[in-house]
């Protein structure tokens, strides 16, 4: 099947985007072989990033990414240069939507993008806004922010300020996962998160609470020492204790599932 789908695109018998979601139907259940998973990476990288704009681009990315973890198969890296050099030049053109699943593809993929193409992927996801810009939904910001923990990039005082603005403004809108994704984030990156912001965020905690897994109770928990939100042996700190005592609460109900 993975044969015949490289052939009928080869011959123009199917589009760029039924490629992309064909490809990414077939990474849900079914595994090519290492060969053929380097034909695709090998057909993607010389004719189908030019022809493809940018969600066929990212969903057909992140369908190879699945691939490669569950072959336990990397790409070479004359591939990931040229990808890297075509991905510079066209950032711009992508929304953050499309931002995140191509970057998070990348981290997942094994892509090891230089310090210049990951500055400039930061200032298009988290600063600039253009005509293909679309709103942040809270599981993409939670995501982006994830993999600039995972990839330990550099944020300036004023990305991060932009990121606790948006933040703020669109808290509420966060479910479980993306709250605890968020949390660990901030934890791996030991960033200073204002009270404000951890006040407004344990509000949400409270509100979540039965939502929350095992998983993300542990996540959340580690995050917040890290970032100094829970302080058990400061009496006066009404924040930490009242986290600590709602988390303590969660984690007796969820025991058996740790």
């Amino acid at each position: 099947v993975w044969n015949q789908l490289e052939k009928n695109f080869k011959l123009n018998h199917i589009s760029c985007q039924e490629l992309a979601m064909v490809t990414w139907s077939f990474s849900q259940n079914f595994m090519p072989s290492k060969s053929t998973f380097d034909a695709l990476m090998s057909c993607y990288t010389e004719q189908l990033y030019h022809r493809m704009n940018p969600f066929e681009n990212a969903l057909f990315l992140s369908s190879l990414a699945r691939i490669s973890i569950r072959l336990n198969h990397k790409i070479s890296r004359e591939l990931m240069e040229k990808f890297q050099k075509e991905f510079g030049i066209q950032m711009q053109e992508y929304s953050k939507r499309d931002l995140f699943l191509l970057l998070w593809s990348c981290v997942r993929i094994g892509f090891e993008l230089d310090e210049t193409v990951l500055q400039k992927w930061i200032e298009c996801a988290f600063l600039n806004k253009s005509e293909c810009d679309d709103q942040w939904k809270p599981h993409e910001f939670a995501g982006s922010l994830m993999v600039v923990a995972k990839m330990q990039l550099f944020l300036d005082k004023t990305t991060l300020t932009r990121i606790f603005q948006w933040m703020n403004e669109n808290i509420e809108q966060f479910d479980a996962q993306s709250l605890a994704t968020l949390m660990w984030s901030f934890g791996r990156m030991n960033l200073h998160v204002p009270e404000s912001v951890f006040t407004r965020w344990n509000t949400q905690f409270e509100c979540r609470l039965e939502q929350f897994t095992a998983q993300h109770l542990s996540n959340i928990l580690s995050s917040a020492v890290k970032l100094r939100g829970i302080r058990v042996l400061e009496k006066d700190n009404d924040i930490g204790e009242c986290f600590l005592w709602h988390w303590i609460s969660a984690f007796d109900e969820k025991m058996e599932t740790f």
